[in-house]
């Protein structure tokens, strides 16, 4: 099973779209804003990191999601740390 979130950055003009897997992987398509494509996810307190394989710095903050308790058109903060930036997550499914 996935779940699908749409990412918006306050400086790229269309959304991202970015699923995130049960065995804790994510992707997003390529070609996108968002880089690496893929990557590994992990549930935090505060709610969800995306990041890469490699375990370098983190891909995304997405403030706020819990994905046990989210719903569709749940939303939030999202942080972006390699691009210096900040925009919204929103669940879709």
């Amino acid at each position: 099973m996935s779940r699908s979130i749409s990412l918006f950055l306050f400086c790229q003009p269309h959304k991202e779209a970015v699923s995130l897997f049960d065995d804790h992987s994510w992707t997003s398509p390529a070609g996108g804003w968002i880089s690496p494509a893929r990557g590994v996810w992990k549930q935090l307190p505060q709610g969800v990191y995306l990041e890469p394989v490699s375990g370098a710095e983190r891909v995304a903050e997405l403030r706020g999601l819990i994905l046990v308790t989210s719903n569709a058109n749940d939303s939030g903060v999202a942080y972006f740390n390699y691009l210096g930036d900040a925009g919204t997550w929103t669940m879709v499914a």
